[in-house]
């Protein structure tokens, strides 16, 4: 007894541009509160860190807040990412 598996169509285009497809969802819906809350807990993290005198704080605040900085531009650019990434022939982006 033979075990056949189907494999679904091969998507075009890098991993990257497939991984941005099947984000697309999440980055609409909740990219902007998660940069929000992201900034947010990086601007406490460096305020406690000046406080405190606190260095390796400091730096996990400012790594927080320029995370928050890339999630609002790739939520913000987001087509223009995924119109630089598709695959020249054919493109394989599922309507709306």
């Amino acid at each position: 007894m033979h075990v056949i598996i189907f494999r679904p169509a091969q998507l075009k285009g890098s991993w990257l541009f497939n991984l941005l497809l099947r984000l697309d969802r999440f980055i609409y819906w909740f990219a902007p509160s998660l940069a929000m809350l992201t900034g947010a807990a990086g601007i406490a993290l460096c305020f406690l860190a000046w406080q405190q005198q606190l260095i390796l704080t400091g730096v996990g605040g400012a790594l927080l807040i320029l995370m928050a900085a890339g999630i609002t531009m790739l939520w913000s650019n987001y087509e223009w990412w995924l119109f630089k990434l598709s695959p020249q022939k054919g493109l394989n982006i599922p309507l709306k």
